[in-house]
């Protein structure tokens, strides 16, 4: 696959269950842009996410140079969010790796295509990364990564392990 722009709730997140090298093995390489490292490598020094980001050859920083487009993307969404949009727009990125809502629709409003955590996992999981979706879920909600019930349950049916009956 081409540039792939990621923000940082996918990052952290995979990092949370040390699961941060299946972008690599999925995507080769993956471009953030600078308020994303900012996020992640300096405000988070110390937390999960901010070494393997510092120490990724594979994770490659970029400044966006759209100073318009990123503050009027601001005006709705956080920096980071409006910064991996403009890049992936100025750059022609075939895919962002973003997870809240907001950010997911006004990237598919710039006519981006766009996965997030739950995608990459699926995705691990159809490329032979990943032996069972549902354990990888699990261990993202035990490490305090909020899954909708819904969301769960359309992952687990996609990769074939959805068995029913209740989720709680």
């Amino acid at each position: 696959m081409g540039l792939i722009i990621a923000n940082s709730t996918p990052l952290i997140a995979l990092a949370k269950i040390s699961k941060i090298n299946i972008l690599k093995e999925i995507y080769t390489r993956i471009v953030i842009p600078k308020a994303v490292y900012e996020e992640v490598a300096i405000s988070g020094k110390g937390k999960k996410g901010s070494l393997e980001i510092t120490k990724a050859e594979w994770i490659i920083v970029k400044e966006v140079r759209d100073e318009k487009l990123k503050k009027f993307l601001q005006l709705e969404l956080g920096k980071g969010e409006a910064e991996v949009i403009a890049l992936a727009c100025e750059a022609n990125a075939d895919l962002v790796i973003i997870d809240e809502n907001r950010g997911r629709r006004i990237a598919r409003m710039f006519g981006l295509k766009v996965s997030g955590t739950i995608g990459t996992i699926i995705e691990a999981k159809k490329r032979g990364l990943l032996n069972n979706v549902r354990e990888v879920l699990d261990e993202l909600i035990n490490a305090d990564v909020w899954i909708g019930e819904d969301l769960y349950e359309e992952a687990l049916k996609l990769c074939g392990e959805y068995g029913g009956g209740d989720l709680t």
